[in-house]
């Protein structure tokens, strides 16, 4: 589980949020940074699989005091919303 005190968020400008259709290159860093991922290969496969999903996705992204803190994808199938690859920044996690 990813979290972070309270009081670390007291007085940060939160809820500037966007979807999108198609992730970019911000979306796809703050991602990695999430996972902990630091390989050219690894990340390069996550940006072809990620590019290869078809319509009915979304890439969503949250700013923290104009910082991109964090990331999800969703699709919807089925009339079934999946959400996956959401992650925080390390940035914004509870150091403990």
């Amino acid at each position: 589980m990813q979290i972070a005190p309270l009081a670390a968020l007291r007085g940060a400008t939160l809820g500037v949020s966007a979807v999108a259709e198609q992730f970019d290159e911000p979306w796809l860093a703050a991602y990695v940074a999430g996972e902990g991922e630091t390989s050219a290969i690894k990340i390069g496969a996550r940006r072809e699989m990620l590019q290869r999903v078809g319509p009915r996705a979304g890439f969503a992204s949250t700013m923290i005091d104009g910082v991109l803190g964090a990331v999800a994808f969703g699709v919807v199938e089925r009339g079934w919303l999946g959400i996956f690859s959401v992650a925080t920044v390390p940035t914004y996690r509870d150091a403990d």
